[in-house]
């Protein structure tokens, strides 16, 4: 509670003035209840706390099981440059769709596929022959 008192300067008599004013915490509400659930913060104290406590999860798990973030320059993609190098020796055409010298294959992949047999279909197992 906040007191302010109002005394004459000679000190404090009898009849001196006290006034004190209780904050609104301290109040007591009628019916009982002091803690609102949705209280005005609501927003930015929950859903950003909980935005934070998802990344921070994430950043703990990645920590503990030593998940490494960084971008590697020196990781390579051996099946991918094999296929540029038969395009560029022209063991299979540039144009010729990767998807066409996959092993395995979806159902609109074989329907590409077949449309297309009889103008790939020499170069189908060009990736099979090693």
């Amino acid at each position: 509670s906040i007191c302010l008192e109002f005394a004459p300067s000679a000190g404090r008599h009898a009849d001196s003035l006290v006034l004190c004013r209780v904050a609104p915490a301290q109040r007591p509400s009628p019916m009982g209840g002091t803690t609102r659930l949705w209280h005005p913060k609501w927003f930015s104290r929950y859903l950003w706390g909980t935005i934070a406590s998802i990344h921070l999860t994430g950043f703990v798990a990645d920590q503990t099981y030593g998940i490494d973030r960084k971008k590697n320059p020196e990781f390579m993609w051996p099946w991918w440059h094999e296929i540029m190098r038969k395009k560029e020796k022209g063991e299979i055409p540039m144009d010729m769709p990767g998807y066409m010298l996959c092993k395995y294959r979806n159902e609109p992949e074989e329907r590409w596929t077949a449309e297309r047999e009889e103008e790939y279909g020499e170069f189908m197992g060009a990736m099979d022959a090693e």
